[in-house]
């Protein structure tokens, strides 16, 4: 006698001496029970750790989990790369919501908080540390280091990044980013060789640099003097002659920045001009309907306010300024609070830089 699966046709042993044990592992396994079961919601932990239902109300698609398959360390380090990878707050994992899906999808994950997560995220810094480490003490060859200072937007506070450049034993270029830190005010060349010298050390590429790629300034300059003074001449290429490269975009952006002074005022004005539109929903309503029902200029493109010290925003900002033109001359009449409009003479020279730069906005791409 032989008992047959009604879900998958399987056939087993159905004499009354062989018990019900297989039948019942069988069914935990079972591929046509989990896709098409229906199961009752748990009445009991132990049914709880055993499936979970999740039904869909057009389809009736029924999906079990097997609790045995579940790692809860795995979905906290899943839960906190996405933390990393879409820049969300720790506190995410509080929201009422996520607590909501993720109770359904999986009960037997819990309740996290922010604190959890931050320790799982210092966990996922130290692995990735120690494969990056593994990866230098691996390769022969010698690394090229880029660094930067980074200000923040919203806290006007410093930063500093430093990346690494190699080529590994399979001949293919790589980068890592070794450090991103807070460096305290004054941005001293003393004060950014302590951290720099810091970060090369920790990470023991300082007896393997080829070169080191910075922006082209008087601080940079003396910081490269003191890593070459506090450094033996053995630990870099032909005993350092080489070790300092001027970053060539930053060399780009000195000579656009010269080309837009000579524009200056009229840059400012265009400047002045986009922020004024864009400064409040009722302005930026006005000129689209300026734009797209008076003049049917019907460009899809919206102002964008540029950052003073990257002039392919300054360059990109002029573009789109330059298509609305007429735009901000009608609004003139139409707003006499209004008082930044560039001449006739002062877009022409703005047209002339923009399109003069395009080219070199192209080559800033490269690096």
């Amino acid at each position: 006698m032989k008992a047959v699966c009604n879900h998958c046709g399987k056939g087993f042993a159905g004499q009354q001496s062989s018990g019900t044990s297989h039948l019942l592992n069988h069914i935990d396994r079972c591929p046509k029970w989990i896709q098409e079961s229906a199961l009752a919601p748990a009445s009991s932990p132990s049914q709880a750790s055993k499936v979970y239902k999740k039904k869909d109300a057009e389809t009736s698609t029924i999906s079990a989990f097997d609790s045995t398959a579940f790692d809860k360390a795995l979905a906290r380090q899943k839960i906190a790369r996405m933390i990393i990878m879409h820049e969300l707050p720790l506190r995410f994992v509080e929201y009422e919501g996520f607590r909501d899906l993720m109770s359904f999808v999986q009960p037997l994950l819990g309740k996290i908080c922010r604190n959890t997560v931050k320790r799982e995220v210092f966990k996922l810094f130290d692995f990735e540390k120690a494969k990056t480490m593994a990866l230098l003490e691996d390769i022969t060859s010698k690394v090229s280091i880029t660094t930067d200072m980074w200000t923040s937007s919203h806290q006007k506070k410093g930063y500093m990044v430093v990346t690494v450049h190699f080529i590994d034993n399979s001949w293919t270029l790589r980068n890592r980013i070794l450090r991103f830190i807070y460096v305290p005010s004054p941005h001293t060349a003393e004060a950014l060789f302590n951290e720099l010298a810091k970060c090369l050390l920790d990470w023991n590429v300082d007896r393997r640099l080829s070169t080191i790629i910075i922006d082209n300034c008087s601080t940079n300059d003396a910081m490269i003097l003191l890593l070459l003074a506090k450094f033996p001449p053995g630990s870099f290429l032909l005993n350092g002659k080489l070790l300092h490269v001027r970053c060539c975009a930053h060399i780009l952006n000195l000579i656009v920045k010269d080309g837009l002074d000579a524009i200056g005022d009229g840059i400012e004005k265009v400047r002045n001009s986009v922020n004024y539109w864009t400064s409040s929903p009722k302005r930026i309503e006005l000129f689209e309907d300026t734009a797209n029902r008076q003049l049917k200029l019907n460009c899809s493109k919206s102002l964008v306010l540029d950052c003073k010290t990257r002039w392919n925003s300054t360059y990109l900002m002029l573009e789109v300024a330059l298509i609305y033109k007429d735009v901000f001359t009608r609004l003139k009449h139409r707003d006499n609070q209004y008082k930044h409009l560039p001449t006739e003479v002062e877009w022409e020279l703005a047209r002339v830089i923009q399109n003069g730069s395009s080219g070199l906005f192209l080559s800033s791409d490269l690096w």
